[in-house]
Formats: C-alpha cells, structure tokens, sequence
C-alpha cells in the first residue's frame, strides 16, 4: 500500500502527457516556472488551467503536489501551510491513481514522505523512500526533480558524497533546474570544497539557473559573497520589510557570536510577513534552535552551534535519522557516543 493511500496495483496506468495542445502548452510554461523555483504562484495558476482542460494529465498535478509541498521556501504564498501539504498530498494520490507509473508522481511521493520525516510527523523508513526515488528513476532515468530530491534526502541524513554525486547528474541532465546547483553546493561547501562551491555558485549564476531562498543567503555567507548575499537578500519575501541585511551578513559570517537579538526581530518580522516554515533557517543561524531548519543547510558551518546543540541532537531523533545512522552507519561528521548517544563536528 502506498504511503498516501493509494493501492498503487490498483491504479489503471494511462498516457503521462495529454493529448490537448492548449493544456500542454500551459504545462511547459508552468514547468520552466517550476525548474527555476521562480514564480510558484504563477506556476500553480498555470497548471490549474491545464488541469481544468485536462483532468486527467497526471504529470500537472504532480507537479502541483511538489508546489504546495515546499513552494513556500521559494516565495508561494500559502495562508495556511499545513492545508496547503495536505492539498499537495491529494494532488499526488490523485497523480497516481491517474498513472501508476509516472516518474514525476512516484517521485513527488517519496519527497512528501521525507518532507513528513524531516517535519517529524512521518514514520516512513528512509530506506523505503530511497528506494521509492530509486523506482522513480527507473521508470525514468532523466527525471531531474526526482534525481534533485533524491540527493536531497541524502544530505539530509548527512550523506554528502553520494548526494553531491547525484546533483551533479541532475545538472547534466537539466541544466535550467536551478535547485539542483544551490544544493550542490551547500553539499561541497558540507566536504569542505569550498573553491568548488564556489564554482558551482559562479556557473550557476552564469545559466541564469540560481534559486531566490533563505537557504541560498545561508550559501552566499558561507562563501563570502556579500554582494551577492544583498542582492538576493532583497528578493527573500519573508524579509519584506527587513532593513538590516549588512549586520545579517556579519553575523551570518560568525556563527559562533550571540545575535539571538537579531533572530528575535527577524522571528517577529517572519511572524508578520507569514514566512514559510523553511525560512526558519536563518533563525537557527542566528541561534534560535526552537524549530528545525528542515532543509539540508544544516552541515555548513553557519549552522555549527545549531548542529551542536540539544535541540539538534533532539531533531535527529524525533525524525529518524539517529535511528537510521544505527542501522546504516554514521556519516563521517557524526559519531556514536556510548550505547545510545552520538555527537556532529
């Protein structure tokens, strides 16, 4: 039984594509939207009115499942964020039911089921939603989003390498899905090959392939580009209003200094502006650890108190990952302390 609900042997697989050019069409522009993590609001619009043309194109609502998933990192505009996961959970059920075997759906599916274990309100094995990526890119082998959150989920459970690995394959196989490079970089920048993140970031902006979140400030500090750090800073919806970028820079550049003040006025301000849940990651950078970064930011070293702290270690457990590193084996930053305790550099 799939993890959403879905008795995947019972659903009849039937044409990915549709066969209405007007729906279609509607459908790349949405896409090239969705590869830039530009303009999910615009994307989801677009991918309604194919839908409202074509109900059954299964590859649009996947895509919608992905946006209302975790769009709010890259600016869409969600008046309540858990509803909206809800709806993007049904859109992929729906997705399924529609094409059993539809790399964009299967791959949409494992990505919920991390996001919920990183939430820390899922229970799905991360060897399950491995392997749920894996069977994703056999149906497809050139499924960009699904080889992107692929090397998401190992990051994320501190597998640097191997996910630097698979982002670099998503690059090669779409060059324009601008979530592929910033994450490749924050992978290296994680090994400590910063001279090559840095040449990821360059060749990133040079593709015109470089995303707009809070996750990218987190990038641009640890790579020292403050111009680059404004600029996109200025473009971060959860900091409408924010006029202090220069002392965000500073304190961002030193992780080990006290600006829980500063995080106090950012945390009052996302409060405001209804930030997405993952822009929490400049509090955690700031030294707030009250909510988890939930994306893979957490192995630089902006994020070194945070990665040091109770609440870390506390975070690691709720959404499973110390168990996995018992069964798997703990990544090289990390190690066991005693019969049931372990420690991050």
């Amino acid at each position: 039984r799939d993890r959403i609900g879905l008795e995947v042997g019972d659903a009849a697989p039937t044409q990915v594509k549709t066969g209405n050019v007007d729906a279609y069409d509607l459908y790349l522009k949405a896409r090239a939207l969705f590869q830039a993590r530009r303009n999910l609001d615009a994307a989801d619009a677009l991918l309604a009115d194919a839908l409202a043309i074509d109900p059954r194109f299964a590859d649009a609502l996947a895509i919608r499942a992905a946006i209302h998933h975790f769009g709010g990192e890259y600016g869409a505009q969600f008046d309540d964020e858990p509803a909206a996961r809800k709806q993007g959970r049904e859109f992929a059920r729906q997705a399924l039911a529609l094409d059993a075997n539809s790399s964009l759906a299967n791959g949409v599916v494992a990505l919920i089921d991390l996001y919920d274990r990183i939430d820390e309100t899922g229970s799905a094995d991360y060897e399950m939603i491995f392997a749920r990526f894996e069977q994703a890119l056999a149906l497809d082998p050139t499924n960009a989003n699904a080889l992107n959150w692929q090397g998401i989920s190992y990051a994320y459970v501190g597998d640097n390498q191997r996910a630097a690995a698979i982002h670099r394959r998503c690059i090669e196989v779409d060059p324009a899905l601008a979530a592929c490079r910033s994450n490749l970089a924050i992978e290296l920048i994680a090994l400590g090959r910063r001279q090559d993140a840095a040449t990821v970031v360059d060749d990133a902006i040079d593709a015109g392939a470089f995303p707009f979140s809070p996750a990218q400030m987190i990038l641009l500090a640890e790579l020292k580009r403050r111009d680059a750090f404004l600029l996109l800073s200025l473009n971060i919806d959860a900091l409408k209003g924010f006029h202090k970028f220069n002392a965000l820079y500073a304190a961002l550049s030193a992780p080990d200094g006290d600006h829980r003040a500063l995080g106090a006025e950012i945390k009052t301000l996302f409060a405001a502006n209804k930030a997405a849940s993952r822009a929490h990651v400049l509090l955690n950078a700031l030294g707030d650890f009250e909510r988890p970064p939930l994306i893979i930011a957490h192995w630089g070293d902006v994020l070194r108190p945070y990665r040091r702290s109770p609440e870390f270690k506390a975070h690691m457990r709720a959404s499973g990952v110390y168990d996995y590193w018992r069964k798997a084996g703990f990544p090289p930053q990390c190690k066991p302390v005693g019969k049931d305790d372990f420690e991050c550099e």
